[in-house]
């Protein structure tokens, strides 16, 4: 169990540190979900997420990019969404499948881009502390 705990909160790290790159000057955004929680809560077998982990996807059509962040509470997915938005994102479960040129996750979460012109950068620089870099939408 002790090492379970580790790994999320190693994971949590990599995520903090994935969603940097976001840019806060994209252009107008939305929020949409088919949850009621506001995200996406999977389990360790069905989508990769530790159990009681919530997705939050954030996409940014101008700067090309989708981070994915998990929550364990309500009011930490309220705070995703609305940073998201508040900085030109549309907020969501999941991140969009149209366009996708691949996405660097662990666990679930991570990063996904959007850019056919940097996608050998992108794949490249994927697979830093246990990451991988796959062609499919977590």
């Amino acid at each position: 169990m002790t090492s379970f705990v580790v790994s999320v909160v190693s994971l949590v790290s990599v995520v903090s540190l994935v969603s940097v790159g976001c840019s806060s000057s994209d252009g107008g955004g939305t929020s949409s979900s088919s949850s009621s929680s506001g995200g996406s809560t999977t389990n360790g077998s069905s989508g990769g997420l530790p159990s009681g982990v919530t997705r939050v996807a954030c996409y940014k059509a101008a700067s090309k990019q989708c981070t994915m962040h998990g929550e364990s509470s309500q009011s930490g997915i309220d705070s995703q969404r609305a940073t998201c938005t508040s900085g030109g994102g549309t907020a969501d479960d999941h991140c969009p499948a149209a366009g996708l040129v691949g996405c660097c996750v662990i666990v679930g979460l991570g990063e996904c881009s959007y850019d056919a012109a940097a996608a050998s950068t992108f794949k490249s620089d994927c697979g830093a502390g246990g990451t991988q870099f796959t062609t499919a939408a977590p």
